[in-house]
């Protein structure tokens, strides 16, 4: 790769590189997720985020033994 780039000067691979950063992307952007968690993903996002106020606190329960 050296070799190929040692005989071009600065300004030749600065024009490259505006050339090629104005062409954009040929991908197009990704949108927003269009699609809705699995059940089971969606409970644990719900027990990490809010907790289970049915399930009794280990904490609190070491605190009254």
């Amino acid at each position: 790769m050296t070799a190929l780039l040692d005989p071009l000067t600065d300004a030749y691979l600065l024009e490259m590189a505006q050339h090629f950063a104005a062409l954009g992307s040929a991908v197009p952007r990704a949108g927003p997720r269009r699609w809705s968690m699995p059940p089971p993903l969606r409970r644990g996002e719900q027990l990490v985020k809010v907790g289970d106020a049915c399930a009794p606190d280990p904490f609190l329960q070491q605190l009254s033994r």
